[in-house]
């Protein structure tokens, strides 16, 4: 037990990085499933309050999915970097203070990114809304995508244009059912 107590030991400090984890899953979820969920919703229904109802429920959704999830996901590593550390293995475990705090920026990041993506509907007519949501989420991506490549030195325009073709695939998907659904189950 003495390895274990000397793993545990400094955990109460957080890591900056350790925390980015849950604000960088929640942003990138929170976009991509937003734009997927809001542009699909528009190009089905051609309807701007559809759009937000569904964009605003999908996100609050979302938020409390992710925020359980990353909970969860950051516990059970926990319990994996115990037995590690009772092995002898040198390696930071999470503290419980840690995996709340992830799982806390998670929901507030998720929250945060697909109301944003929401915002345009409800000042802009629904295609310049749909792009205006679209250039915001792509932009947000491919700066998120840099700066993850930033913190772990690796290069920053792939990241970023990694990120951005992720948004890109979730709006397209979504438009794409979107304008299916229109034409399957007409008004």
């Amino acid at each position: 037990m003495v390895k274990l107590e000397s793993a545990l030991k400094g955990n109460d400090m957080l890591d900056l990085k350790e925390t980015l984890e849950g604000a960088a899953f929640g942003t990138t979820d929170g976009i991509i499933c937003s734009l997927g969920t809001i542009i699909g919703a528009a190009a089905a229904t051609e309807s701007t309050s559809l759009a937000i109802i569904a964009g605003i429920l999908a996100g609050v959704s979302n938020s409390f999915a992710n925020g359980i999830g990353v909970y969860i996901s950051q516990s059970a590593e926990r319990g994996v970097q115990k037995s590690k550390a009772e092995e002898g293995e040198k390696i930071h475990v999470h503290s419980v203070r840690e995996n709340v705090i992830s799982a806390v920026s998670s929901f507030t990041a998720t929250i945060t990114t697909s109301l944003t993506m929401v915002v345009p509907f409800a000042f802009l007519p629904i295609s310049s809304a749909m792009v205006t949501s679209f250039a915001i989420g792509t932009l947000m991506l491919f700066i998120l995508g840099g700066f993850t490549a930033k913190i772990s030195k690796e290069n920053m325009l792939v990241h970023g244009i990694q990120y951005a073709l992720l948004g890109v695939g979730g709006s397209v998907l979504g438009f794409l059912i979107g304008e299916q659904l229109r034409v399957l189950l007409p008004a």
